[in-house]
């Protein structure tokens, strides 16, 4: 056999050629499989692969066709050239699917090759789905899911379909560019169960952060959620000069209801009390937690007193919309509630436990007053007063309650780094009332520390609600001396 000198140099740069091909396709699939894998949105996974395939194959059109539970499928992504017909969205109700074994071969890495639609041994319903989004060639590769979670498995099915498309002129497709593809399509089907994957955990971590949140009972913001949410807000309204507003809400008489008709009922009673409540506050922003026990509470950023208590008395009469009998309650022979309204600006010299704490009072009131009413907290209830020491002074405590009585205000809350004697406390503020209320306590406890002298004086708050609530601001140290 001869062989022609001209031919072997030919033969050599084809060679070449193709190992120069091999590599660049090579390349090319190592830039979009690290694409593919430093994601985590299946979106973003499959749309990345359409639109590699068909730059890879130059083709007209490029889907993934995901099959459906019922044996139907429908085109979750597609990249397609100009003057091809689009397919995104579809539902195709494949004949040779739902009539045939044809999709048990993909299930083994089958790849269908289809050089040209018009060719006599081609299954007929094959043909007429082809013809119908002009298609004159196509390839098909599987996209197989591990069914169990383990890596090991090898338990495959048939999540979908990588098809490309060619519209304008038969066409056959090399070995060279299946073997790769191939590769591909493996590599994004792991990439497809790593997405899945991850959209399940977050879903079931919404789930616990929502239960969480969420008072198992009532349906409505529990009081972990209600404090977070409080604070969010004042910081963000605060920086925004913005205002709050807040309302207390108590079922009237509901231990005499639980006593009468029973827990159970009385569970009914609160969900249909928080549902009530919850139509009532509409706006987005606002927001419905319940505070304890057949207490709640409203959020209303932004709102005005005015406004406040308008959904104060949209509560009570949604309330009493629900005519839940209540044989037992002094005020109305349905389920009735109490209602305290507070409002503040969000700046420095208040905060939100104030805040809370003028809406509580207001409550209170309410009840007092009789029940079945709203009241509101006046805007004396929630000022700040800061008094600033210098970091090496030292304050006596006649100093500290003289501060008070020159300022009219009351003290609510102090910082004291030493023991306060009870006796000096109650003097300096001549509460001579309050003192024979709790003069048992007096003997009992000889010295106070802050946190007990801090609860001291929330009791007594609570107890005469004669209180505007005071902050004593200290900046460094603050002695307090007997």
């Amino acid at each position: 056999m001869v062989i022609s000198k001209k031919t072997e140099p030919h033969n050599a740069l084809k060679t070449l050629l193709a190992v120069q091909e091999l590599r660049q396709k090579e390349h090319f699939l190592g830039l979009i499989l690290d694409q593919i894998h430093q994601s985590l949105n299946l979106d973003e996974i499959l749309e990345t692969t359409v639109e590699s395939v068909r730059l890879f194959l130059e083709c007209d059109r490029v889907v993934i066709y995901r099959f459906l539970e019922d044996g139907r499928g429908i085109i979750e992504k597609e990249s397609v050239a100009a003057g091809c017909s689009p397919m995104l969205g579809k539902i195709i109700d494949d004949p040779c699917f739902l009539n045939t074994n044809i999709i048990e071969p993909y299930k083994q890495d089958f790849i269908n090759l289809i050089d040209d639609v018009e060719t006599p041994d081609l299954n007929k319903c094959n043909t007429e789905l082809l013809r119908k989004f002009q298609v004159k060639a196509s390839m098909v590769l599987p996209i197989l899911i591990n069914q169990k979670e383990e890596k090991q498995s090898t338990d495959k099915t048939t999540w979908g379909l990588i098809i490309a498309h060619q519209c304008t002129h038969n066409r056959q497709w090399p070995i060279l560019d299946t073997d790769l593809l191939k590769r591909l399509a493996t590599q994004t089907a792991i990439a497809i169960q790593k997405a899945e994957l991850f959209h399940s955990l977050e879903q079931r971590n919404q789930k616990l952060e929502k239960i969480a949140y969420i008072d198992i009972l009532t349906g409505v913001s529990n009081r972990r959620y209600f404090q977070e949410k409080l604070d969010q807000e004042w910081k963000r309204l605060k920086r925004d000069d913005g205002s709050m507003s807040v309302i207390m809400v108590d079922v009237d008489y509901f231990k005499h209801y639980n006593d009468t008709y029973g827990h159970q009922e009385g569970d009914k009673c609160l969900q249909q009390v928080a549902q009530a409540i919850s139509v009532a506050v509409k706006r987005p922003g606002d927001f419905v937690a319940r505070y304890g026990g057949e207490e709640f509470v409203v959020v209303l950023p932004n709102t005005p007193i005015e406004g406040a208590l308008k959904v104060a008395e949209n509560i009570t009469r949604e309330i009493e919309a629900l005519e839940i009998p209540h044989t037992t309650s002094a005020v109305s022979n349905w389920v009735t509630s109490s209602l305290g309204v507070a409002s503040s600006n969000c700046s420095a010299e208040s905060n939100p436990e104030m805040l809370l704490q003028a809406a509580d009072m207001a409550l209170y009131n309410a009840k007092k007053a009789g029940r079945n009413q709203v009241q509101t907290s006046k805007s004396a209830d929630v000022v700040g007063v800061n008094l600033k020491v210098k970091s090496t002074a030292t304050l006596s405590t006649a100093q500290v309650f003289e501060w008070a009585k020159s300022s009219r205000k009351r003290v609510a809350k102090l910082s004291c780094s030493q023991w306060l004697n009870p006796d000096k406390f109650l003097g300096y503020t001549n509460w001579k009332r309050a003192s024979m209320n709790i003069g048992r306590l007096q003997r009992k406890i000889v010295n106070l520390n802050q946190d007990t002298l801090h609860n001291l004086i929330n009791y007594l708050a609570n107890k005469y609600g004669k209180f505007v609530i005071d902050n004593l601001n200290v900046s460094g140290m603050f002695r307090c001396t007997t």
